[in-house]
Order: structure tokens, then sequence, then C-alpha cells
């Protein structure tokens, strides 16, 4: 997606749209909402980098009632967001809009993670080479805080196998960033480097395809449905792990 947001929270309104993409979900479904309140925020609370109560109750009560629905379920659903991820936020109570809410991120438990995270490890492809790419790509990302593209786009060049870390490039904002490895994601990392750089001596990128280029963002949004699918499916499943 291109650098649609401009306002205070335009990393972190991709970001939320990026994550309900990689579950299966259009940016198209939510984007018009996004892109309202990033506007107001602009226009009114252009310095705050805090969801407060105020800047929430004055953009859901700002226009006409007929929205005023999806308004409040929009910014209950970005403040959920928002919390998950550790930062503060004024979540909106349910009685400001009657109904089930229309939009609120998912957010995992600590035994779903685990679950999907298995089904990733432990799911049979035919392709040893790439179930080993996803079972470090997915950990990556979730672990370093990466957006899917930045994963995906990831350059050898970029990545430090003895600090741990992982410069960005290339961002929504343009502006380059250095994150760090944990201890164990860096192990894992330099494990799979040493079969990725056998397999694929020239390509550039970190997790290549077949052609040495990256994948692409509908594959790994595929993948990451199919495992999160296969692991809520209330049926036995084979296991291929102790």
């Amino acid at each position: 997606m291109s650098n649609t947001f401009s306002g205070c929270f335009a990393d972190r309104l991709e970001d939320m749209l990026e994550f309900k993409a990689a579950l299966g979900y259009s940016h198209n479904t939510y984007l018009g909402q996004a892109m309202s309140f990033d506007k107001y925020c602009s226009q009114h609370f252009p310095s705050d980098t805090i969801l407060t109560k105020d800047l929430a109750m004055q953009w859901v009560n700002a226009r006409n009632a007929s929205g005023f629905h999806g308004r409040a379920c929009f910014i209950r659903g970005f403040a959920g967001y928002l919390t998950s991820i550790g930062e503060e936020a004024y979540v909106l109570p349910n009685k400001y809009a009657g109904g089930k809410a229309s939009f609120l991120p998912y957010i995992f438990t600590d035994k779903e993670l685990a679950e999907v995270f298995y089904e990733i490890d432990c799911t049979k492809i035919r392709d040893s080479f790439q179930s080993y790419l996803l079972s470090v790509i997915f950990r990556l990302i979730y672990t370093c805080g990466l957006r899917p593209n930045e994963g995906r786009e990831l350059r050898r060049s970029s990545i430090n196998l003895q600090t741990g870390e992982i410069l960005i490039t290339e961002t929504k904002k343009n502006k380059d960033r250095i994150v760090v490895m944990s201890d164990d994601m860096r192990r894992l990392a330099t494990d799979y480097a040493k079969l990725r750089n056998a397999a694929f001596p020239d390509s550039e990128y970190f997790f290549p395809n077949k052609t040495g280029r990256p994948y692409s963002a509908s594959w790994l949004q595929g993948k990451f449905k199919d495992f999160f699918a296969a692991a809520n499916n209330d049926v036995d499943r084979i296991r291929c792990c102790p």
C-alpha cells in the first residue's frame, strides 16, 4: 500500500491495515474510515501521538449522525490495536455505539500464538527449504515488529547475524530504522542463513522464492491464513512434532 496517511498516526494506521490484510481482510474494507480519521487528526490534532479520550470523542461526534456507528466501531478497533502493541490509547466504551462492533482487530492469546507457530513448524510442505523459510520469516516479523513487506523484502546485506541488527530501509515514511533480534531469533536466523546461502548464493534477498526474488504479499498472506485456519480447526490434526 502507498503512503496513504500523513497525520500523527500514519504509521500505526498502515500497520493495522497490514495486520488485517495478513488475516485475509481487504485494505479497502477499513480504508475509508482510516483516511477520514487521519485527515481529522492532521487538521485538528496535528501534534498528538496518543489516542486520547478528547481526540476519539471529538472525531466520533464531529460529523453526521448516520456514520456515527461506523466511526465508533473503527476508533474502538484502532484503540484495541494500539493497546495490543503496548501503546496507551483511550478505548471507546461499547455504549457509544449499539449493536456488534464491525471493526475489531484480532488479538492473539499466548495459547493461540503457540498453536499458529505449531502449525507453521509442523505442516508438511514438499519443499523443505520453503518450510524452513516460513518458520523463520513469521518469527522474524512477529518478534521484531516488522511489517509483512519488510520481512518479505529483507536483503541479505541488511541483516547482521553477528550483532543481530537489521537495517530496515525504504519504509513507508522514508525513514530508515534499525531493529535488533533476540538471541534466540539471531541463532535461528543464523542457522537458516547457512541453508539459504547454499541454496540461493546469488540472490540478494534473505527470504527468496525459487527465482531468487521476494515472495509476493498475497503468497505470504495466504500461507498465514492457512496456518491460522489449521490452528483453529476442531478436527484432530496429524502431529509431526513431539
